[in-house]
């Protein structure tokens, strides 16, 4: 949970540095960071392990669309290599984070069918 905290405030910290600049983008990357942080939300909170899994999924469709909108960002010239760099670093260790917990529960789930 706490590297997808990393990955949305990064994200939103982004979006008030491109405010004027490319206001397109901007709105893609708060819209991808309120879904990242709802989804993890709701993941960590979920006792039910389909539904955590399902959760941490969504999470991913937020992440893709904080990356897609980044390297529009980047290819339009308002931010620097550098701030996409470490998005993309953030959102790789999130994304790992992400399907090491799924698959943690790809095995609770498979657990209780086999019992």
């Amino acid at each position: 949970f706490e590297i997808h905290r990393e990955l949305w405030r990064y994200a939103l910290a982004l979006c008030d540095r491109i405010a004027r600049r490319a206001v397109t983008e901007q709105e893609f990357l708060r819209l991808g960071a309120a879904c990242v942080r709802i989804a993890a939300e709701r993941a960590l909170c979920c006792s039910d392990p389909f539904r955590a899994a399902s959760a941490w999924g969504e999470c991913a469709l937020g992440e893709k669309q904080i990356r897609a909108s980044t390297y529009r960002a980047l290819k339009a010239g308002v931010i620097t290599n550098r701030q996409y760099d470490r998005l993309f670093l953030a959102a790789s260790a999130a994304a790992r984070a992400r399907e090491r917990e799924i698959s943690l529960l790809r095995e609770q789930l498979i657990g209780r069918t086999l019992v």
